[in-house]
């Protein structure tokens, strides 16, 4: 017996961003990267702290995309991909299904239950923790 092989899709969202009212400096992007093949789907969301950039983009020009490519060059390239990977396999697992049976290997021996369920993995949620460099004490 063959599988077909899934292709899915991946896709990246902005659920909230914090800011500071007085000059609309974003602090914080909660994001999230779902992956499906239009039957299945599995979703990881996480959010990070953003530096303090030297010139500020007024909040009402912020577009989805720009505030994702802040996220993607925060976390890296390598996190990225692997936040990638790890959401397409949660989605391909519920369209594998498992077999459980019950039953004792002693006495009659009866037909068993069979059971096929898919198993669904938690995405695990990413957060980063901000570096707070200390400022030198100068006497």
């Amino acid at each position: 017996m063959t599988a077909e092989a899934r292709q899915f899709t991946t896709n990246w969202s902005i659920s909230n961003l914090e800011r500071m009212v007085s000059d609309g400096y974003v602090y914080k992007v909660f994001w999230a990267v779902s992956a499906t093949d239009g039957t299945y789907e599995s979703e990881t969301y996480g959010n990070i702290d953003l530096e303090r950039p030297e010139e500020l983009i007024p909040f009402e020009n912020l577009t989805e995309e720009l505030v994702i490519s802040w996220v993607k060059s925060t976390l890296g390239d390598e996190s990225v991909r692997e936040l990638e990977e790890n959401t397409i396999r949660n989605a391909e697992i519920q369209g594998t299904p498992v077999s459980f049976a019950t039953g004792v290997p002693w006495g009659t021996v009866e037909e068993p239950v069979v059971e096929e369920t898919p198993v669904v993995e938690e995405t695990p949620v990413v957060e980063e923790t901000p570096v707070v460099e200390e400022t030198p004490v100068v006497e």
